[in-house]
């Protein structure tokens, strides 16, 4: 039996975070339910049609702040859902949330809609640096978010972002022991990154923000929360061993999985290939769309051998446990010389026709730039 996972985007957010990067957009009216229901039900249909998937493993929603939908809209997703495909008994069902309090008090809504799995944006327990960020809630919301949370969810995971602009790595030894006090068993700790085309990047293209290095925090993050039963299993994910995101894990892995709504990315197979989709990014453009069409895709094209080899790799290393490369993807996407002259930073094992490459100790610390140095130009 094919299984896949399911990503359905949701694009509007109470505010733009300035690091943001991500298809989201603050909304200038109040928003349209039915239009975007049928529109989600027009893609699942899609991809019900054409593909040969038989079981969902996971859903995610995400955004944007998909706790800004309306539970009846996820109830109705997860119901249509169940119409088109098995859901597996187990079937990990995500939802993002804000602290602020209008979320907040729909998570037991959301809850009794099918949602097993609660993702908060906390980002922060410090309050000068959520203004820096840019959130809407303080620590103050974070801390009652999360209290609220837990006991509605037994399976949740919160965010924390680290190395802003002038904090020091006792600053965010603090905030990790505020988050353990939670007793997560899930914890997500993001590096602050400067990503094209946001305000963070136009601030460091005027010199007006420099970041510290993270080596310091990483180390700490990776020796601290292991002690705390929170091994990381991903560069950035730590969690207990029965707590593992299987969404995220299946992206890491290579698998298939079909995205709906505004700027969703898919990787399906079609006819025995491997495909790469994504659907219009403006919301308008969107439901205009899939009111007149069966789809809303930008793009829709099939994966060359090496393109995919590569794909996997690129995802496949974030994971600590590595990731798993047949002879040929490896031939198409690997400088075996490299590999040996980095040695210290990425293992090596062949077994049979499969090849298993990991990142050492040293090498999680420098994983951007050792992937263009052990690749074929």
């Amino acid at each position: 039996m094919q299984k896949f996972s399911l990503y359905i985007h949701f694009p509007y957010c109470e505010k733009k975070c300035p690091y943001c990067d991500f298809n989201s957009h603050v909304a200038t009216r109040p928003f349209q339910q039915q239009p975007f229901l049928q529109a989600y039900l027009n893609e699942l249909d899609w991809f019900k049609n054409n593909t040969d998937y038989h079981a969902v493993n996971s859903i995610f929603f995400g955004g944007g702040t998909p706790s800004l939908m309306p539970p009846r809209l996820i109830d109705d997703l997860l119901h249509a859902i169940g119409q088109y495909w098995q859901v597996d008994k187990n079937c990990e069902i995500t939802l993002e949330a804000n602290p602020s309090s209008v979320e907040v008090a729909r998570l037991k809504d959301f809850h009794a809609s099918g949602v097993n799995r609660l993702s908060l944006g906390v980002q922060s327990f410090n309050d000068s640096k959520l203004r820096f960020l840019g959130r809407v809630h303080d620590a103050k919301a974070a801390h009652q978010a999360l209290q609220h949370a837990i006991k509605i969810f037994d399976n949740f995971s919160f965010d924390l972002i680290y190395a802003c602009k002038d904090e020091l790595l006792s600053d965010w030894r603090d905030e990790l022991q505020q988050a353990l006090a939670y007793h997560p068993p899930h914890l997500s700790c993001y590096q602050l990154t400067i990503e094209p085309n946001t305000h963070f990047a136009k601030m460091a293209q005027r010199k007006q923000l420099e970041l510290p290095d993270n080596a310091d925090f990483i180390k700490h993050n990776i020796d601290h929360l292991a002690a705390h039963d929170l091994p990381a299993y991903e560069i950035s994910n730590h969690a207990k061993q029965d707590s593992i995101c299987k969404h995220n894990l299946n992206y890491w892995r290579g698998g298939d999985y079909a995205g709906i709504g505004p700027g969703a990315h898919s990787r399906i197979t079609l006819n025995g290939a491997r495909h790469h989709a994504e659907t219009i990014k403006n919301p308008d453009k969107w439901l205009a769309t899939l009111a007149k069409n069966p789809h809303a895709f930008a793009e829709l094209t099939a994966l060359k051998p090496d393109d995919n080899a590569l794909e996997k790799l690129l995802m496949g290393l974030r994971l600590i446990a590595g990731i798993t490369l047949s002879n040929t993807e490896f031939s198409l996407v690997v400088d075996p010389d490299a590999l040996h002259d980095y040695a210290t930073y990425i293992t090596h094992q062949q077994v049979d026709n499969q090849h298993h490459l990991c990142l050492t100790n040293k090498g999680v610390f420098f994983l951007d730039s050792l992937l263009p140095l052990i690749t074929k130009p």
